[in-house]
């Protein structure tokens, strides 16, 4: 046993005979590092020798422990690397904050639902197979579910009532699972969702209408998407989106919907080779917009039909080989069209708007990142 502060770390605890000797625990000690637990099952015969004040349990590395009642007392559990299939967690629970990381459960475990303080559920790398928001009705205080890298293939509700979970939950996190379609309305009973993440799945499909007016931010990175519609979409404070990594074909239906999005981002998909900027011109409040790692030639920027806020251009990665920058209606417009094919630019003729400009991996660099760097540019690439 070794203790720093208020924390102690044990290894290799295998037999009761040893558990005996944990009386010995400093009093005032608050977290119990176990590594190395040899023990099948930990619960109150174990935990009662710990000191009575200690609050945070964390095991580590433990492949032979299988099993953990968790006592009331207990406010934080941290399970990672262990064989862990199941959890019993008693009545009247103070536990705040579980976290389970590559462990085997296949299951969310049903005795959370007695953990009414619950505040964040994080099982990552686990093998779940599917979520049942209703399981967590009773959670009323859940504001984070976490349920990364498992292999979980639907998303559904079941409960025919109001819960609490819905004023509560403020993050659900599913990246890196076996999604194929996402029913959106899901989310439209949880009126204090911020973050909504479903990247590295294997999505093709959005279905149902969704009407959030809290989420800010939603990710679907890394899926299979090739159409979305947003024809239906009511989400006034949707603030990001980013559908990078997908396989659309062309820009979502009804993108100008979406009035409040700062940021876009569309990169590493199949758009259009030829795109124009007043396809946007309706979202007011877009800022970023990244078409970075798609396969286009043209892009056409010369419109007074214009997104009035937006200050940053990616179309880095893309097959351009001429830029166009001549007229441009915002202020303080940032261009990054480095790793192109661009082999003619009017720096003369570009519009005094455009305050940064970045052109890397050419024979000659035409990039600027202030007034002065642009009066003093040397270029090749200035037009006839």
């Amino acid at each position: 046993m070794q203790c720093i502060c208020v924390s102690c770390i044990i290894e290799d605890l295998k037999s009761h005979d040893e558990v005996l000797l944990l009386k010995y625990t400093p009093e005032h000690i608050k977290n119990i590092y176990l590594e190395n637990v040899l023990i099948h099952h930990i619960d109150q015969s174990v935990l009662q020798h710990f000191p009575s004040g200690f609050s945070c349990l964390y095991i580590q590395v433990s492949n032979s422990m299988k099993r953990i009642s968790v006592p009331t007392y207990l406010e934080r559990i941290s399970i990672e690397k262990a064989g862990l299939r199941r959890i019993d967690i008693a009545a009247n629970s103070s536990l705040k904050y579980l976290q389970i990381i590559e462990c085997d459960l296949n299951k969310i475990p049903r005795t959370t639902r007695l953990a009414t303080q619950l505040k964040i559920v994080e099982i990552t790398g686990g093998r779940l197979r599917g979520l049942d928001l209703a399981h967590f009705c009773p959670n009323s205080r859940l504001r984070v579910l976490s349920l990364k890298r498992n292999r979980i293939r639907y998303v559904v509700n079941t409960s025919k009532e109001y819960c609490g979970l819905y004023d509560s939950l403020e993050g659900l996190m599913l990246t890196g699972n076996l999604l194929v379609e996402v029913k959106m309305e899901l989310l439209n009973v949880f009126v204090a969702m911020d973050n909504v993440f479903f990247d590295n799945n294997r999505i093709t499909s959005l279905a149902g209408r969704l009407i959030n007016h809290s989420v800010e931010m939603i990710t679907m990175n890394g899926n299979n998407l090739n159409y979305v519609d947003f024809c239906s979409w009511n989400v006034s404070s949707l603030d990001r989106i980013t559908l990078e990594g997908n396989r659309l074909t062309m820009l979502p239906e009804c993108i100008n919907n979406l009035t409040s999005v700062q940021v876009l981002s569309l990169g590493s998909n199949l758009l259009p080779t030829s795109f124009t900027i007043d396809s946007v011109a309706g979202m007011d409040s877009l800022r970023l917009l990244s078409l970075s790692n798609n396969r286009l030639t043209s892009v056409m920027l010369n419109s007074v039909r214009f997104p009035k806020s937006l200050q940053y251009l990616d179309i880095r990665y893309n097959n351009l080989t001429s830029l166009d920058l001549s007229f441009i209606p915002v202020r303080s417009f940032r261009v990054d069209a480095s790793f192109n094919q661009i082999s003619c630019l009017d720096v003369l003729g570009t519009s005094a708007n455009v305050s940064k400009l970045n052109m890397y991996n050419y024979p000659a660099d035409c990039s600027w990142n202030s007034e002065l760097e642009r009066e003093y540019l040397k270029c090749n690439y200035t037009c006839n």
